[in-house]
């Protein structure tokens, strides 16, 4: 909610790709989160990739589980045009996905 409006949606879906959509004055803009692993087949190590429009970039976050301990390091594509109000709509869905990629292991 920005001045009593609302500035986006995110869509939450197991079939298919999770998605942010944010309304600005004149578009809306689409973001969706895709996941890579890095490493060796049983390492914890990933990459989670937030496109715009299924297609640019935009911002990468880098997750690794070290003794027992997260890491997270985040990277915008375009240094100069850090949005913040994704990184934190993509820390939600990649914690989203761990959720229910675990929650699938458990069955």
């Amino acid at each position: 909610m920005e001045g009593g409006r609302q500035i986006g949606d995110i869509k939450l879906n197991f079939q298919t790709a999770n998605k942010i959509t944010l309304n600005d004055s004149n578009s809306t803009l689409e973001y969706g989160l895709e996941t890579e692993r890095v490493g060796k087949w049983y390492a914890s190590d990933r990459k989670y990739i937030l496109y715009q429009n299924g297609e640019t970039p935009i911002l990468t976050i880098h997750y690794a589980l070290k003794k027992w301990k997260e890491t997270l390091s985040a990277e915008f594509n375009d240094k100069g045009n850090t949005n913040y109000l994704l990184l934190i709509c993509a820390l939600f869905l990649m914690r989203h996905e761990q959720s229910s990629e675990s929650s699938a292991v458990n069955i």
